[in-house]
């Protein structure tokens, strides 16, 4: 008898799908193959073990949820540890010097993500990035050819794993050089400063507007000064930067700019935006994606 002889590999990896999935239907929709297949591996495996891994329930149960039993416990720890590893392997070799492609939208990855950059790198030595910057929202749709990316929306994806990553609210900013470093301008001193607008494709109903913002605050929007419209969020930061006029920017695209004394805040109000940043991993993605992705939350949380 040889004593490293192994179960079928077919038996194991049924064993894997249900002890991840924890349904007997879903496990066999996962492997592409019939529930009966399933029962059939899984009893090839208990044979070999010499005892029973899985609660079928009673004599009829028609259930295709189920419990494991304290030797099927025992065992599914070292079978699911296996199989990831396998996973990580086969992905390592297949992945082997392919970057994973980051996909953002076009003022996030201006202001939030290149100043990050050599800390991504830095957290990941060995791994090569592709960076893919793209414009709009796009909340339901996934993002071709992207591992990770960030999405401006509601929260749904397409054949992706999402989180949020960050809320979002707005306020106005100019250059600090601008005011010679005061906050709180009064309405009759922003009436002397072109208002820089925002109409970023895909994302305009969502993006917070001057006008409804002077409207809540009891102020005529008429009476104010407007500068051109940018195509792009980032144009307008960059704008404000350069002493151009006000912009109203999502605190997370300026905190930076904020604490290093570039911009200043010039009111306390805040526009609230019903939009977030989401966090997106496509399903087909290599195992790194998800450390990657990770990363992006625990960076957001620590600013």
């Amino acid at each position: 008898m040889s004593f490293d002889r192994l179960p079928p590999l077919a038996a194991m990896r049924a064993f894997d799908a249900l002890c991840r999935l924890k349904d007997f239907s879903i496990a066999a929709h996962d492997l592409n193959v019939t529930e009966a297949a399933i029962h059939h591996q899984l009893r090839v495996l208990e044979r070999f073990v010499g005892k029973r891994l899985v609660d079928r329930g009673g004599p009829g149960s028609s259930k295709t949820t189920f419990d494991l039993t304290p030797a099927g416990k025992q065992a599914a720890v070292w079978v699911t540890t296996g199989f990831h590893q396998l996973r990580k392997g086969i992905d390592a070799a297949r992945l082997d010097g392919q970057p994973i492609v980051i996909g953002v939208p076009v003022s996030f990855g201006f202001c939030w993500l290149s100043p990050r950059l050599r800390a991504l790198q830095e957290a990941f030595p060995s791994q090569q990035f592709e960076l893919k910057a793209y414009y709009g929202g796009d909340p339901e749709g996934r993002l071709p050819d992207c591992d990770v990316r960030v999405v401006y929306g509601v929260g749904r994806a397409i054949d992706e794993d999402i989180a949020l990553l960050m809320r979002l609210e707005a306020f106005p900013v100019c250059s600090t050089e601008l005011i010679g470093g005061g906050t709180n301008l009064s309405y009759n001193d922003i009436k002397t400063i072109d208002l820089l607008r925002d109409r970023t494709p895909d994302m305009e109903r969502s993006l917070p507007d001057w006008r409804p913002w002077f409207g809540r605050h009891g102020q005529n929007p008429d009476q104010f000064r407007y500068g051109a419209v940018a195509s792009n969020t980032f144009l307008n930061i960059e704008a404000a930067r350069r002493g151009q006029g006000i912009a109203m920017a999502f605190g997370v695209l300026v905190a930076d700019d904020l604490a290093q004394g570039v911009l200043t805040r010039i009111s306390d109000s805040v526009y609230d935006v019903h939009c977030s940043y989401w966090i997106a991993v496509a399903r087909s993605a290599p195992a790194q994606a998800h450390a990657v992705a990770h990363w992006f939350l625990s960076q957001a949380a620590a600013h």
